[in-house]
């Protein structure tokens, strides 16, 4: 636009045909927040080798064990579960059972690693004789995700009572819920 000054010379200014829109900002939408806990849950199936050590006597015996653990992991990736474990051991002549109840820390996600400690119950069978009685159980466990629902699992635990502690070690496959 020009326009005559009082001095009489031209002057020019310029404006805009339409007034200036404020630019709104393109960012990505955030994904939304993590939940502050999630539910979790592993079906897991292993193999391996109990050793017996009770009142100066040994032996070590091929197994089975058959593990649930329910619980929530935090966002930290720290988490609470419980844990049911039974493992079967077995030679000709001799059966054992030892079935654990326990609490444990979960540290991770998918892949992560389970510490547990509670009471349980041994239970064996042979050709002398049978017995019952409860045992203190420490379970330590990595499962491994390999892929979608499925995991190797690596495991070991020790059983004692006044009578002896038996180990277990343990390999195998299951499943994680989360």
């Amino acid at each position: 636009m020009q326009s005559r000054g009082d001095d009489g010379q031209v002057k020019e200014d310029c404006r805009a045909d339409q007034p200036v829109r404020a630019q709104r900002s393109r960012r990505a939408p955030e994904p939304p927040p993590e939940p502050a806990a999630r539910f979790v849950a592993d079906v897991l199936f292993q193999g391996g080798v109990q050793a017996l050590v009770a009142g100066g006597d040994s032996a070590a015996l091929p197994q089975g064990s058959a593990q649930l653990s329910l619980g929530a992991r935090f966002r930290s990736g720290v988490g609470v579960v419980g844990l049911v474990n039974v493992n079967l051991g077995f030679i000709p002549g001799f059966t054992s059972v030892i079935a654990t109840f326990a609490p444990g820390i979960r540290f991770g996600d998918r892949s992560h690693f389970t510490l547990a400690a509670g009471p349980g119950l041994f239970s064996y069978a042979s050709r002398a004789g049978s017995g019952a009685g409860a045992v203190g159980s420490v379970v330590a466990q990595g499962v491994f995700a390999i892929a979608g629902p499925f995991a190797l699992a690596l495991s070991s635990s020790v059983h004692f009572d006044v009578s002896g502690v038996m180990f277990n070690l343990g390999a195998g496959f299951g499943f994680g819920a989360l």
